[in-house]
């Protein structure tokens, strides 16, 4: 998912998300189309963002990530369980409808804890 999407899930858009985060337009839609990352931008931005989409960063982080994961890639140093792997697996069989549908009720069912 990019920052584009994930925007739209949380009732926004990048035009906004620049308005009330103070990050350039063209930096959002750059992070967005993969033309530029936050390792370029650096975590200032990062936090910026999060800040006003009202998520901690450790939810943007993992909801822009999650599908740049490949399970057997060699360099991803996290140990997932055969579980998480068949949840992984299954996510991405997902159409980005239901893929949106999912993140709507996840991040939904996560304010209420």
């Amino acid at each position: 998912m990019n920052l584009k999407e994930y925007a739209r899930l949380r009732g926004t858009n990048i035009k906004k998300l620049s308005e009330k985060s103070g990050i350039p337009a063209s930096t959002l839609y750059a992070i967005s189309s993969g033309d530029t990352d936050f390792d370029h931008t650096g975590i200032s931005v990062f936090n910026a963002i999060s800040s006003a989409l009202g998520v901690t960063s450790d939810d943007l982080y993992y909801a822009l990530r999650f599908e740049d994961y490949e399970i057997e890639d060699k360099q991803i140093s996290i140990d997932l369980t055969a579980d998480e792997r068949d949840l992984i697996n299954m996510y991405r069989s997902l159409s980005d409808d239901a893929r949106d549908v999912l993140m709507v009720v996840a991040i939904t069912l996560s304010k209420g804890r």
